[in-house]
C-alpha cells in the first residue's frame, strides 16, 4: 500500500511539474500573435531598452530610430544636426 501511494505521489508531482512548463510555453505562444512582444529596441538616446510595440518610431537620414519618448527623439535629432 505504500509503494502505491508512493508511486502516486511521485506521478502527481511529474504531472505538476510537465503542466507548468507546458502552460508557461502555451502563454508565451498566446503574446506572440503580433511578432513583436518579445523584440527589444534600445534608444539611442537615453539608451534605454523598450519593446518595440512601445517604441517612437523616427526616419532621420534615412536611418530608422526607436525611442522611448518624443522628447528623446527631439534630444537625439538636435544633438545629431550639431
Amino acid at each position: 500500500m505504500l509503494k502505491l501511494l508512493i508511486i502516486f505521489l511521485i506521478a502527481f508531482l511529474l504531472y505538476r511539474v510537465i503542466r507548468t512548463f507546458y502552460d508557461a510555453n502555451k502563454s508565451v505562444r498566446e503574446h506572440r500573435k503580433d511578432g513583436k512582444v518579445n523584440e527589444m529596441v534600445q534608444d539611442p538616446y537615453c539608451k534605454v531598452y523598450l519593446p518595440l510595440r512601445d517604441a517612437h518610431r523616427r526616419i532621420i537620414g534615412e536611418k530608422e530610430y526607436f525611442f522611448c519618448s518624443e522628447e528623446c527623439g527631439d534630444k537625439f535629432e538636435r544633438d545629431m544636426l550639431r
